[in-house]
Formats: C-alpha cells, structure tokens, sequence
C-alpha cells in the first residue's frame, strides 16, 4: 500500500497473517492512503478486502515488486508488521480465505465451515510455499537468507524501515502513526480452538522455526 504521512510518500508491505488489514484499513479510514480498498467475492470489505492502486496491483506486494515497478520508491519510507513464523503459519492456516465455500456448492452465499481438519502434511506445504516476511521486506528478489538480513537491516539502522510486532500492534501502531489503530484484529480465524491446539505442538513448532522462516526470527525477534 501507498500512502501519506507528514506529507511523505510511504510504503506499507503487507505480510499476510501479521495484522496488515487492521493497520490498511485504519490508513485508509484515516485519509491517507493512496489506494483504494475494494470488497469482491467472500470479501465484505471490513475484515476481508483487497487493495488496489497505480502500482498497488495486490494486497501483498513485496517491496521489491514495489521498487521495480518505480525505482522512485527506493527513497520512500516502508512499514510493516511481522509475527512469530510458527503462529503465522497457524494463523495462515486456519485463515478464513483459505475455507470459505460457497453455501450450496457453485451459488449462493458464501459460508465458514463449523470446524476445519487439521492435516499435518498440507500445512507443512504451506509453511514451504508461503515466503519468509524477510523475502517480502528485502528490496531486491534473493532468496538469499544472508544477503536478505544484511540488507533489511541496512534499512532497519538508517530508519527507512520501521518495523511493527504482532504481539504489540496497537501499542506499535501508535507509536508509529500517532493515532489509534481502528480495530484490531480484523479477519481472525473461526476456528479459535483448533488454532490453540496446533500452537501446542512442539514438534511442529521447531520444524517451522528452525526451517526456511527461521530467518524471521533472526532479524526481527
């Protein structure tokens, strides 16, 4: 997302499952955003949404597609908020984009399912597939964890980038933009329980944290 702040051009990367929609959305209901967030399909435009721009072509963009598609933005300040991988994972897991049907197969409303089987084997695929929070932040496209955490925290020093916690949003929010966010958390998981019981998991947890997004917990934790 592309925004203003004390009359500056900004950046927000929106790494999923970090708390971004409380903090896009409250941008956006602030004024100052420069894109648009747009309700389609299961989205209602609060909790879920997508936001669109001149450059903002997804929700999700990395910093380094923001770069290549205007060198300008290099100079610009960038925000954004990481969380702890396991609990991203899980959260990412149990999301409610990643379950919603439609009611009566192909028409109809769309619906949460009452419970969402757990499987192991598709998570873990998930926790390979889904990119580290430090490959969206790195302004250029390596996979490179080392080359990843010299050049974040280059940015991170000089105070190009600022860094929010998921653990400490609404405090970080605040700090940060000098305003309360405007409600958090937004599109939370309607499987509360299974979540927590996953989260138990010490197995999983140490597969996730000693894996590829062990890189996230090196440079922001």
């Amino acid at each position: 997302m592309l925004f203003k702040f004390d009359q500056d051009l900004c950046i927000f990367i929106h790494v999923p499952k970090t708390g971004g929609n409380s903090i896009q959305a409250s941008l956006v209901e602030a004024g100052m955003s420069l894109d648009k967030l747009v309700a389609e399909d299961h989205q209602d435009g609060f909790d879920r949404f997508k936001i669109r721009g001149s450059i903002t072509r997804t929700k999700h963009q990395s910093m380094s597609e923001y770069f290549l598609k205007n060198p300008y933005l290099a100079k610009a300040k960038a925000y954004s908020c990481v969380r702890r991988p396991f609990e991203r994972m899980v959260s990412y897991y149990f999301s409610p984009n990643r379950h919603v049907r439609k009611k009566y197969h192909f028409f109809g409303p769309y619906c949460e399912p009452e419970t969402v089987k757990f499987n192991e084997s598709e998570f873990l695929s998930l926790v390979e597939e889904t990119p580290t929070a430090s490959t969206m932040l790195c302004p250029c496209d390596t996979d490179r964890a080392e080359e990843q955490i010299t050049l974040i925290r280059d940015m991170m020093k000089s105070n190009q980038l600022q860094i929010l916690r998921t653990e400490n949003l609404s405090d970080d929010f605040l700090r940060s933009f000098k305003f309360p966010i405007t409600k958090y958390p937004r599109n939370v998981s309607f499987c509360q329980a299974q979540l927590r019981s996953v989260l138990e998991s010490a197995t999983l947890r140490k597969s996730v944290e000693t894996g590829k997004h062990a890189v996230d917990l090196e440079l922001f934790y």
